[in-house]
């Protein structure tokens, strides 16, 4: 080895590295960096969750959410919003929602169409503004409306996003990014993330990917999460919006089996293999039930 070019100059050695753990805005939902929720259009919820999302990053109360989804780092949020105006959201928040819109929490683009991401001198406008604000959230809704590039070529995919995923990183905050999916195709998992249109470029830049299915019950939804760093998951949750008649609480919607098991840990039986034994379940699935039922708060310990 050269003694003018030593290799740790160029690399380095992880036994000497810092760990880094994940980092999250929102527990399990919002890592750092990029993430892209996509579903069909109208009863996935998707841009009502970026509405309560935003509201949950500036530390409101947010019991339309299942308890389990947290916010970890605060502060405002920029919002690129073609589905709603800042009157809506508004709207939406006060009235359906029923939280106290605080002053210089939420920032909605007047017209989102002056950020067109294919346009460089747009693009760099909309992160002067995110220097200026350092917001923990932004929100683009839907990213389809922000450019005019072909969205199946990887390269141009990669150009629009890596400036903002980027940004995303350096400042530790998160990227929404909402989507669309292909139409249902025979034999096809609508709930994967490769039913998402566009380049495959995509998810390799995201950090997070969230693919949301509609329900037939109104205020629930499917989430079905992907993340390069965290554990992935499938739950059924229903948002708590009282204006919309679903009631003030959101909660995750949890199999008989779960609770049957909180039934039988409510009686004092705290044993997993005794609870297995006493409902008939396999010991992997009590323990499975009995850390659902944790994650919600349902039990303690």
């Amino acid at each position: 080895m050269s003694q003018d070019n030593p290799i740790e100059s160029a690399f380095v050695d992880v036994a000497y590295a810092t760990a880094t753990p994940p980092e999250w805005i929102v527990s399990d939902l919002l890592p750092v960096g990029l993430t892209v929720m996509s579903g069909p259009p109208k009863k996935a919820y998707k841009s009502l969750l970026s509405i309560l999302l935003a509201g949950l990053a500036a530390r409101w109360p947010m019991a339309a959410l299942p308890p389990w989804i947290r916010c970890l780092r605060s502060g405002p949020s920029l919002m690129l919003s073609y589905e709603a105006e800042a009157g809506v959201i508004n709207y939406i928040l006060e009235h359906d929602v029923g939280v106290r819109v605080e002053p210089g929490s939420i920032y909605v683009a007047h017209n989102p169409f002056k950020f067109q991401l294919d346009n460089p001198e747009q693009a760099n406008q909309l992160l002067d503004y995110m220097d200026d604000k350092e917001p923990t959230l932004v929100v683009m809704d839907p990213f389809r409306s922000m450019h005019a590039s072909d969205e199946n070529d990887s390269a141009t995919t990669i150009q629009l996003l890596s400036p903002l995923v980027q940004w995303a990183h350096n400042n530790k905050a998160s990227v929404l990014m909402i989507h669309h999916v292909n139409k249902p195709t025979e034999g096809k998992d609508g709930s994967s993330f490769y039913s998402m249109r566009g380049s495959s470029a995509l998810p390799g830049l995201a950090d997070g990917l969230l693919t949301i299915e509609a329900t037939k019950n109104d205020g629930e939804i499917v989430i079905n999460a992907t993340f390069k760093r965290g554990q992935s998951y499938r739950r059924l949750i229903h948002l708590g919006v009282a204006g919309y008649g679903w009631g003030a609480r959101g909660y995750e919607v949890l199999p008989t089996s779960v609770a049957a098991v909180q039934t039988e840990y409510d009686k004092g039986n705290h044993n997993p293999e005794s609870i297995a034994v006493v409902l008939r379940q396999s010991i992997g699935q009590v323990k499975q039930a009995l850390e659902d039922l944790r994650r919600n708060h349902a039990i303690q310990g």
